[in-house]
């Protein structure tokens, strides 16, 4: 397994342009990117929502989170089990705990949940065709090897790229969304 040099580079790029929008305009971008998801074929239907805890200049969730619950959907988010991925549900905030990679994640007590049918997946960078720069642990790519629901990558537009870096393990994901708009994405190579 040999680790692509240009990843660490672009990484530390695309979160400085990330860190560097202010909170005004990560609120405004929030509320166009939570009307793109909307228009995603098969987010209207999906009764299971995987999603993210936003941190620091991440796109922010609690409000598809909130609207998905108020919704009457079933929302997963995701917490780190023996190096793997596994959604839980949650129904408000007393269900957080602080995980093993400092990350908000589902308390031990919350039910696993099946495999959503809609995955919000956050990204440190992201191109159109549905390449994704994550946070480097490959988390998120071991759970898409295995998913064959409809996955969205979450981003702002100074987070997208025309080419991000791929290796074999690397997974796409279906749907990129930004404030500008939803691209349905070429999960192929």
């Amino acid at each position: 397994m040999q680790r692509d040099s240009k990843k660490p580079a672009l990484r530390k790029t695309l979160l400085e342009r990330r860190d560097g929008l202010s909170h005004d305009m990560i609120m405004l971008c929030e509320r166009q990117i939570r009307r793109h998801i909307s228009k995603i074929p098969g987010y209207r239907d999906a009764q299971t929502i995987g999603c993210y805890f936003a941190e620091g200049s991440e796109v922010p969730t609690r409000q598809i989170i909130l609207e998905a619950r108020s919704a009457g959907r079933l929302v997963c988010l995701p917490r780190v089990s023996n190096g793997a991925l596994e959604f839980a549900a949650v129904e408000g905030p007393g269900d957080l705990v602080e995980g093993s990679l400092g990350i908000m994640e589902p308390h031990a007590r919350c039910d696993p949940c099946p495999a959503p049918d809609v995955l919000l997946v956050p990204a440190v960078g992201v191109s159109h065709n549905g390449a994704r720069l994550g946070r480097g642990g490959g988390h998120y790519d071991r759970f898409l090897d295995a998913y064959s629901g409809i996955s969205v990558a979450l981003a702002f537009t100074v987070q997208l790229v025309h080419n991000i870096p791929e290796q074999d393990w690397d997974r796409r994901v279906s749907w990129v969304v930004t404030e500008d708009g939803a691209t349905r994405a070429s999960r192929e190579r």
